[in-house]
């Protein structure tokens, strides 16, 4: 996987739309539908669907549809946590081409946040299997799995320290003009002269 293969979160189906090239939508960690962003948003099959873009309307043209060879396969996957009586995925299939981005969205409790923890590793799947490059991520060590991906999680933990060892902790040897160039293309915050790039090295609780 790279930067421009991309999996999106979120309960806005209308807002992920307008980047998203698929949608597939869970509820209750069922797959209600899936398919191509444009074709699902003007035809949605389902009445979960219907009501999920009921919510905001979209009315904007974008130019659907990329092709390329799969670069993560979701196969057939279920998933429940061990205090768990009921599955919170059942059944769960995704492909996703290179270039490709695709959105994920669901109310509370659909399984998104448990599909994303399966993406990263953090849990197996119960059933079924996920593959990044052809690869099941069960063969593949933690640091291998997540070499290639980019998480934005919604809750945010820091570590103790300073702003900036909690920034290089998945890239320990970026300098910290690397990592204030990063911290401004993110939108974080601009950091230009000395004085700004010092406060990087600030303990958290004194800059967050």
């Amino acid at each position: 996987m790279c930067s421009s293969d991309l999996i999106y979160i979120t309960h806005d189906l209308a807002v992920v739309a307008q980047v998203a090239d698929r949608i597939m939508v869970l509820r209750h960690g069922d797959l209600v539908e899936e398919g191509n962003a444009r074709d699902l948003l003007d035809h949605p099959q389902q009445e979960y669907t219907r009501r999920l873009l009921a919510v905001r309307s979209l009315r904007e043209d974008k130019q659907m549809g990329s092709s390329g060879s799969t670069v993560l396969e979701v196969s057939g996957v279920s998933a429940r946590y061990p205090s768990a009586e009921q599955s919170v995925l059942n059944d769960v299939h995704v492909q996703v081409s290179k270039g490709q981005t695709v959105a994920v969205v669901g109310e509370s409790g659909s399984g998104k946040s448990t599909l994303a923890r399966l993406l990263q590793g953090f849990y197996l799947p119960s059933a079924g299997a996920i593959r990044v490059d052809g690869r099941d991520t069960r063969q593949l060590s933690a640091n291998e799995l997540r070499l290639g991906m980019g998480v934005v999680p919604q809750e945010t933990r820091l570590f103790s320290g300073s702003l900036f060892e909690n920034l290089v902790a998945g890239q320990p040897h970026a300098s910290l003009a690397e990592v204030a160039e990063a911290c401004g293309q993110a939108g974080i915050r601009e950091f230009r002269s000395e004085e700004h790039t010092s406060e990087l090295q600030s303990p958290c609780n004194l800059v967050c």
